[in-house]
């Protein structure tokens, strides 16, 4: 927030006398210590102006959400999302029918959580009307105003309160959003697969993530959206094997039913369908932790998406990315030896580590050769 570039988008949008002020994720995390990605920024001038203010200082605008108030500035490396002060009139959903406004108060009103509505002026004054200082530092994840209100104008918000708990907050969750939750739960089934596919990622890289899966499965969250994902207790064993590295949909794959054939091992089938690049011929991994030379995947392993995570994985995690990962590889990939750079990019998961965190006995001996290219989309 106090690079070269971020400091001369400030000062084109602030050239003539506008109050502009960073808002969201970015104070948020700047206030934790922790790494501050995306920036967001908030100015009461109207995107017109917005446009015409960075146009004035040769930086290019992008109208991406004019109808709602948002220009992003392009100022390589960078780009930085600037939001008109706004108020919802009217909310369908995710959709909001909006008013451009100079009231800070009135946009932080409008925002999902206390935390995310903390507002940085560019000397680092901060101004925070909803109390999301205080509920950052105690670790707790509160809905702005009303959480019944908020959550109805948008149900993925929902999914969003749990991922927040995950990262910034502590168990036991806030009790109002908590019920509120619980209450608009059955909601959830009326979002896109791509929307809460998104969410449940972004939760599952936590470190806390099978601790909140709980919660949620304990409040009736995850049955409308996911109820395959049964085997919670297997997420947490997974995230002590690859706490370090984690893998969102390998952990998704893990807390899934197991298929009838390999009760409990849903991960083994996973590991069977990997090879190591270059075409070198690695060992397959049978349910029951035993090894085989390359070739086609014996049939007591299930392979197939439903064995692994019924209908819904397909439907939940898109297509392209699943199938990526649930497909067998190709002998040979095109550009890919066996000393090319992505020979370093497997990562070796000792057979022992990946039984035990699966809920089986370890190997004699050998290990799993995982491309980490499988899991990503």
């Amino acid at each position: 927030m106090t690079a070269d570039e971020t400091r001369t988008v400030i000062a084109a949008l602030s050239a003539a006398g506008a109050t502009v002020r960073f808002v969201g994720g970015c104070v948020r995390d700047a206030l934790i210590g922790r790494p501050v990605k995306d920036i967001d920024i908030a100015t009461p001038d109207p995107p017109d102006r917005v446009i015409e203010l960075l146009g004035a200082a040769d930086i290019k605008a992008i109208p991406t959400g004019i109808g709602h108030g948002t220009v992003t500035a392009v100022f390589p490396p960078r780009r930085f999302e600037v939001t008109t002060l706004r108020v919802d009139t009217e909310t369908f959903g995710r959709r909001a029918r909006v008013e451009f406004s100079a009231d800070w108060d009135a946009d932080a009103a409008r925002r999902d959580f206390t935390i995310n509505a903390i507002y940085c002026g560019a000397d680092g004054d901060l101004f925070d009307p909803t109390g999301g200082i205080a509920d950052l530092g105690a670790k707790i994840v509160r809905f702005v105003g009303d959480p019944d209100t908020r959550i109805k104008e948008d149900f993925l918000r929902i999914l969003r309160f749990f991922r927040f708990v995950a990262f910034y907050g502590a168990l036991p969750a806030d009790s109002d959003g908590l019920m509120a939750c619980r209450a608009n739960a059955e909601s959830l089934a009326t979002l896109s697969g791509e929307r809460v596919a998104g969410e449940i990622l972004r939760l599952l890289e936590s470190r806390d993530a099978a601790a909140v899966l709980h919660v949620m499965q304990e409040n009736g969250v995850l049955q409308p959206i996911l109820p395959e994902l049964s085997n919670i207790a297997r997420v947490g064993r997974l995230i002590a094997v690859d706490a370090d590295d984690p893998d969102p949909l390998r952990r998704l794959l893990g807390g899934g039913r197991a298929g009838r054939s390999c009760p409990g091992r849903p991960i083994a089938a996973v590991q069977c369908r990997t090879r190591t690049p270059g075409g070198r011929r690695s060992r397959h991994r049978r349910g029951d932790g035993s090894t085989r030379c390359a070739g086609p995947p014996p049939a007591s392993v299930p392979v197939g998406p439903q064995d692994l995570y019924g209908s819904r994985l397909l439907g939940l995690v898109p297509r392209p990315r699943a199938e990526k990962c649930l497909a067998p590889a190709s002998p040979r990939r095109p550009g890919l030896g066996r000393a090319g750079p992505s020979r370093r990019r497997v990562r070796r998961i000792g057979a022992g580590r990946a039984a035990r965190a699966c809920g089986g006995a370890a190997p004699e001996r050998g290990g799993a050769l995982v491309d980490p290219r499988r899991f990503q989309g």
